[in-house]
Formats: C-alpha cells, structure tokens, sequence
C-alpha cells in the first residue's frame, strides 16, 4: 500500500525498508564490487581479491546491530543455546555476545526461528559486505570527510577514557543502510566457508555462497582492539567453526 511505500529510503536503485520491530532492516537485492586489490585499497590482502562483480537478487533481511547478550541469554535460558567462552557474560545485557562460535550462532538462528516468524540465519559473506558498505567503494563505509572513530570501535577508542573490550551496540553512527558496527565492536561469523581468494568468482556470480566445504568460515569486520586495516568493508578472517575467539560475535540475516 502506499503509506508502506513512503517509509522506504532509496539508495541509488537500492531500497532499504527502516528497522523492523527486531531491529531487521530490509534491504533490496543489487550490483555491487566486491572485494579490494592493491589498486583499490593499500591495505587489501591477498584473500581480498579479485575484485568482481556481485549480484544479489532478492531481498534479505539483516540485523542493525550485533547480537546482544541479553538476546543470546534468552536462547541459552530456554535450552536453545550453549554458554559462550568463559568471562563474556556482562550485567550489561547490550553488550554484543563475545567469544561464541559458528556452530553457537548457527544454534542462535535455529532457535530465534522457531520463536519468530521469520527464518532467520547468518549472513552470506557476499550479503554482510554489500550491506557493509551500503552503496560505498572505500574502505570503510563512512563519508568521506568523517572522522572513522564516530562510526566504529577499535584500537583508536579501546581507551581507558572509553573502556576497554566490547561496548554496548548502537553507541557509534550507523552506515547509510542503518547498520552499527559494521566496523569493529566484534568481528562477526558469517555463513561461508572460507576461499583462499576470490579467482573462482572473477568473470561475476550471483547470489554466491561460498564454496560447498572447507576447513575455516569467514569472520568479518574486525574487533574492538585491531587497527583500521583490520576493520575494512572488504577484510576477511577465516577461523575455525567451532572455536569461541575472543572478539568474535555475530549478526543475524533472515529471508523475507
């Protein structure tokens, strides 16, 4: 209808729907490039190239915000989750949960769908770095006169001034799609597995997913005590599924 119609935002030709109730955002599918190489960033690391050209067909629900600790306490409270790494729970229930695995946050989806009515599960890499950088070709999706530490948690601000560690999520501005902590705060467990690069998807690909096994997946978005380089739209850390690293997190993407 047409008053639903007026709440969305236009990007280019990309449609981003505000935040729902749960703090999901949806957003259109799209073109865009991704990946860095030396020509494009400085910092770009081998597993950042080729750069090439995604398409994503449909629309995807993601979170604005890194699960919390009070979000994944009500799954391990309900017997849906297990306990992250020792010492991450926090009083502070806005906190993002820190030190859970893959295979913890892949429970978190499962059992966050069957209390909702959407079906819920983690990101796509493709998906994660298309929302990451919201219509952006930098290394980080913030304008470009901006000061980077008003967008993002890292070394820079992991001060005794600011607090050491994790910091509650939505504390920094959000990129232009309405996502906080793309860049930093916890580096964030996607669904693929790890590729050495990106040569298999060098002619374009659509809707890709990885490749079919592996022996790490993909975090992204680096944490509250790496350095800028580590924070970039198009950084890629593989890590294994089932360990619980400090700094590691995670945010949700649904299907419509």
């Amino acid at each position: 209808d047409a008053s639903s119609e007026t709440s969305f935002e236009t990007l280019g030709n990309i449609v981003i729907n505000p935040a729902d109730s749960e703090g999901m955002i949806l957003i259109s599918g799209g073109r865009f490039m991704m990946g860095a190489d030396n020509q494009t960033d400085e910092n770009a690391e081998e597993n950042e190239g080729p750069v090439h050209n995604v398409t994503l067909t449909g629309p995807f629900y993601i979170s604005d915000h890194e699960v919390t600790v009070g979000e994944y306490k009500a799954c391990v409270d309900a017997g849906g989750c297990s306990e992250p790494g020792s010492g991450t729970y926090s009083d502070n229930l806005n906190l993002p949960v820190n030190k859970v695995s893959w295979v913890q946050a892949t429970e978190f989806a499962q059992w966050k769908t069957s209390q909702a009515s959407k079906t819920f599960r983690l990101c796509t890499e493709a998906e994660w770095e298309y929302a990451a950088r919201a219509g952006t070709t930098t290394s980080w999706s913030i304008p470009e006169d901006a000061n980077l530490q008003d967008y993002a948690w890292y070394d820079s601000n992991n001060t005794s001034s600011y607090g050491t560690g994790p910091k509650q999520v939505k504390t920094r501005l959000p990129n232009a799609f309405g996502l906080y902590d793309v860049h930093g705060n916890l580096r964030e467990w996607v669904q693929d597995y790890a590729s050495a690069d990106y040569s298999a998807d060098a002619n374009g690909v659509t809707d890709p997913q990885g490749p079919l096994e592996g022996e790490y997946r993909v975090t992204r978005g680096g944490h509250y005590s790496e350095s800028r380089k580590y924070i970039r739209s198009s950084h890629r850390e593989p890590k294994t599924e089932s360990a619980k690293y400090v700094g590691a997190g995670f945010r949700l993407c649904a299907d419509p």
